[in-house]
């Protein structure tokens, strides 16, 4: 399978979903929520049924006695990364420890091209860097911003 699927979610799909099936005259109503990382959604229907699941956990269910279709889609799962757990492990946490300094590093890269690309591309958004030193409020934010060079 050489398929990329980019898939995001809408603001109120979950909700949107629990509406229909909420709609349906069934005994016993299962929302799927399948998604490459863990992502928490509460549920607070007593008449839905909220499954979270991870493509990681789609990938360890299928084994030799799945058919054709099912080791496809597996070996599809393992090309696009998804049979790995997200969970950190110890080397990823130890990698952390040194993020600052390396992003420092990075910066100091990044501000010494600077000049060479505002004459190729265009001028960076003047102010403060637009990349983040440290870890602020439990995430980490990198962007650019480039402006048309004057004709």
């Amino acid at each position: 399978m050489n398929a990329r699927l980019n898939i995001s979610k809408r603001p109120n799909q979950l909700e949107d979903y629990k509406r229909i099936l909420g709609g349906k005259n069934v005994s016993s109503r299962h929302l799927v929520y399948l998604t490459k990382y863990y992502d928490l959604r509460e549920n607070k229907s007593k008449s839905i049924h909220l499954h979270l699941i991870k493509w990681y956990d789609i990938y360890h269910t299928i084994d030799e006695s799945n058919t054709q279709l099912s080791q496809e889609l597996k070996s599809y799962l393992k090309d696009e990364n998804m049979e790995e757990s997200k969970n950190f492990t110890y080397s990823d946490v130890t990698a952390l420890k040194t993020i600052t300094g390396t992003i420092r590093k990075m910066n100091e890269v990044l501000d010494n091209i600077t000049e060479y690309y505002d004459r190729k591309i265009g001028s960076l958004v003047k102010g403060s860097s637009p990349r983040s030193t440290g870890m602020k409020d439990e995430f980490y934010v990198a962007y650019q911003y480039f402006e048309h060079p004057p004709n």
